[in-house]
């Protein structure tokens, strides 16, 4: 006990943050299964399926409005959420990069048409490494739902 004691106090912040993240990571359990995100079942999602690690949140949400104005709401409130990285394309699709702390996470949107005043929003968020994110893409996910209905009304 006191070997591991000593090591813990000679090593560095960065060190000892790297441990403990590594400890927390290792943990069952801590992912970003949906379960309180709710999400249109029925409809084809676009995106690629999530992986079988608890890491990624995918799912489809149904927008009554018009396909112009959830994609450009969309892209705002991406933009607002820091994204440091954001591409779209004529498609209707938004490619974002997300960093938590040195992890990179990428959230991709896909916009299709229901019908003239009705939109289809599929959402996939996803660590790129690891096996547990700790929630973090649920909640980013619930995050970028509230910041874009705010931004649609």
């Amino acid at each position: 006990m006191t070997n591991a004691l000593i090591f813990c106090l000679s090593m560095n912040k960065s060190g000892l943050f790297m441990i403990i993240i590594l400890g927390i990571s290792l943990l069952d359990g801590c992912g970003s299964r949906p379960s309180d995100i709710s999400s249109i079942e029925t409809v084809q999602n676009p995106l690629p399926p999530c992986p079988d690690s608890p890491n990624c949140v995918r799912l489809t949400k149904q927008v009554a409005l018009p396909i112009k104005k959830v994609f450009a709401a969309s892209k705002t409130t991406l933009q607002n959420m820091g994204a440091v990285k954001l591409s779209s394309n004529k498609n209707y699709q938004l490619e974002s990069v997300f960093r938590v702390f040195f992890f990179k996470d990428d959230l991709n949107l896909q916009c299709t048409k229901r019908d003239s005043e009705s939109t289809y929003l599929h959402i996939r968020s996803a660590s790129r490494v690891g096996y547990s994110d700790l929630g973090v893409n649920r909640r980013r996910v619930k995050h970028f739902l509230r910041k874009l209905q705010r931004n649609l009304e």
